[in-house]
This record gives C-alpha cells, structure tokens and sequence, in this order.
C-alpha cells in the first residue's frame, strides 16, 4: 500500500482549512475545500469546519474568518487541556 493511499496515514495530525476566495469564481474555495476533504480521508481529525471565505462579501471575508477562528481556538484550547491532563479533559 501506498503511503499516501492509506487512511490512518496522518492519523495524529489536526487541521482546520481557511479559503479565501471570490463567490463570484465557479469554483470558489475549491482548493480548500479539497485539501480538507483530502486530509480528512488521510485520517487527519478536524479542530474546526472550513471557513469559506468570500472577498465579494460586504465585509469581505471578515465575518466568516471570525466565526472561523472562534471555532479554532476553542478546539485548540480544548485539545491543549486534553494534552495536559493526560488525555482526560
């Protein structure tokens, strides 16, 4: 078996994907959304959903990437404390 093909490869990796991209593009956030999808396939555990940000947005993509990073550091706290309690949090 491939390295690359096997689904426990990356196993201990945690991720969360931020795409920043154009609404108006057929294929908005496509690259993050492939590489999550990727990673996850891979065995990687998700911290956080993908956030999709949106340049044609009012605020941009500002309000997307603040829920997006809220999400992020809770999970990195939760997961910090997990560590530190000896997996028991």
């Amino acid at each position: 078996t491939q390295p690359f093909h096997d689904r426990r490869y990356l196993k201990l990796m945690r991720y969360s994907v931020f795409g920043l991209g154009n609404s108006t593009f057929e294929l908005f956030n496509h690259a993050a959304r492939c590489l999550d999808k990727r990673l996850f396939e891979l065995g990687a555990k998700r911290l956080a959903p993908i956030g999709d940000g949106d340049y044609e947005a009012r605020d941009k993509y500002k309000g997307t990437f603040k829920v997006w990073s809220k999400a992020l550091w809770k999970a990195l706290k939760l997961n910090q404390k997990r560590l530190t309690s000896g997996g028991r949090g």
